[in-house]
């Protein structure tokens, strides 16, 4: 969504985007540790070669909503990583990133 990309995009080796999704997703994992939810770096490799094995020409259902126009859960997702990483005095600059990213999106509608 906030690149505009595919699964494709998002996961092409070396890529801003790939960078962004993994970066992402080790704040999460802190966040989710942190909650008692326990989650290490297999669990994260695991989930980047999910998304490896989709159509690399597909898009999230975030992306679609940017081409439909629609209000995205940005707020479940990046806004939940960064309420909770406050609360436990965590950096989470990338989910602060795209959710910022996500939020001027939608309201440039």
């Amino acid at each position: 969504m906030a690149y505009g990309g595919t699964y494709g995009s998002a996961t092409e080796p070396g890529s801003e985007q790939r960078r962004c999704f993994v970066s992402a997703m080790r704040e999460t994992l802190a966040v989710a540790n942190a909650e008692g939810v326990e989650l290490t770096e297999a669990d994260l490799t695991q989930m980047v070669h999910l998304i490896e094995g989709i159509d690399p020409a597909g898009m999230p259902s975030m992306a679609q909503d940017r081409i439909a126009q629609r209000k995205t859960e940005v707020e479940e997702f990046a806004g939940t990583i960064c309420r909770l990483a406050a609360k436990h005095d965590i950096q989470a600059p990338q989910n602060e990133w795209l959710y910022r990213r996500i939020r001027d999106i939608e309201a440039s509608w």
